[in-house]
């Protein structure tokens, strides 16, 4: 087999044989389909088990739920193939997705192949054709697809095809959200040639009650550390402009927080963890090159107090709400 299939399932009874079908009716035909039930408590467990009676490729694992990270780490313990790409159980592909970005990988000699994302609700992205426009990004530099305009295509996991020995030292961070963010540029960092097409290979469905879409919590500020990480891991192998960059997303994650957070800041252990973050790395982020000294004045009122710096960036808001 060429390309094993990884797809994490949990609580997905409404979507999963759709999305099972998108992975069945492939015209790369020479692939393993690997269905991790993560503790689903609804019908999925079952679907799995009917769906790997109708084709022989699908294998199915049954476990304790773990999340996300902890699905697609099984399945990649159980890849077979050369190469792995990750489909969530609620979304579809294209038909060419397996094939396209296969080819890509052997005519340009690449590490990981990427294709765009459409998001759907009611209406299934149409998949129309191939576009032949494809960049091929040479080493190190497809770290520079993680910022700016492509960051979201650069970033998913779902949108890929990878050879499998990328993962060999790479694992998906259990227990924690942002899985994504915490591996691509570790992936990327170990890439020699990237391949980035232009063609439409994946769909994403927007739930309302999707990771995605829900509301902020303090599972989210599992992407602070997971931003901290990152600009660690620059740092340590000396890659200056990269470290800066990351440091200056992280600064703008920390005041984006403190700005939208209310609730979550009148947590007096929560305000007291984030001024905390700031105390041990403020100084380092208003010596950030190109900091405003808009951003850097905030910085220094957010170490004091985030209640306050969210109260001043929502003044008009906040009296517009009390003439109501």
């Amino acid at each position: 087999m060429k390309v094993s299939v990884i797809v994490p399932v949990y609580n997905v009874e409404n979507y999963l044989e759709k999305c099972v079908n998108s992975i069945i009716n492939q015209t790369e035909r020479d692939i393993q389909i690997i269905l991790v039930d993560d503790g689903s408590t609804d019908k999925s467990p079952q679907i799995c088990d009917e769906l790997s009676l109708k084709d022989d490729r699908i294998v199915v694992f049954h476990k304790k739920n773990g999340g996300l990270s902890s699905a697609r780490n099984k399945g990649l313990e159980n890849a077979k193939a050369d190469y792995v790409c990750f489909i969530d159980s609620d979304d579809i592909i294209a038909p060419y997705y397996v094939e396209h970005l296969l080819s890509l990988i052997e005519k340009y000699d690449c590490d990981v192949a990427v294709g765009k994302f459409e998001t759907f609700t009611d209406k299934d992205p149409s998949f129309d054709n191939i576009d032949n426009d494809v960049e091929i990004v040479e080493g190190k530099n497809a770290i520079d697809k993680l910022f700016g305009k492509s960051y979201v295509t650069a970033t998913i996991a779902c949108n890929k095809v990878y050879k499998k020995s990328l993962f060999d030292d790479i694992k998906f961070p259990e227990g924690k959200i942002n899985e994504d963010e915490a591996t691509a540029y570790r992936i990327f960092y170990k890439t020699e040639r990237v391949a980035f097409s232009n063609s439409v290979v994946y769909g994403y469905y927007m739930r309302d009650n999707s990771i995605t879409k829900s509301k902020f919590s303090k599972r989210n500020f599992d992407f602070l550390e997971i931003a901290w990480e990152r600009c660690m891991f620059f740092k340590e192998r000396g890659e200056e402009r990269y470290y800066y960059v990351f440091l200056k997303i992280y600064c703008w994650t920390l005041l984006e927080f403190a700005k939208k957070t209310k609730k979550i800041l009148r947590d007096k252990k929560t305000s007291k963890a984030l001024k905390k973050e700031f105390k041990k790395k403020s100084k380092l982020l208003v010596k950030l090159p190109y900091m405003s000294k808009t951003k850097k004045l905030a910085v220094r009122v957010i170490r004091i107090c985030p209640l306050i710096y969210y109260v001043i960036r929502n003044a008009k808001r906040i009296k517009k709400g009390k003439k109501k």
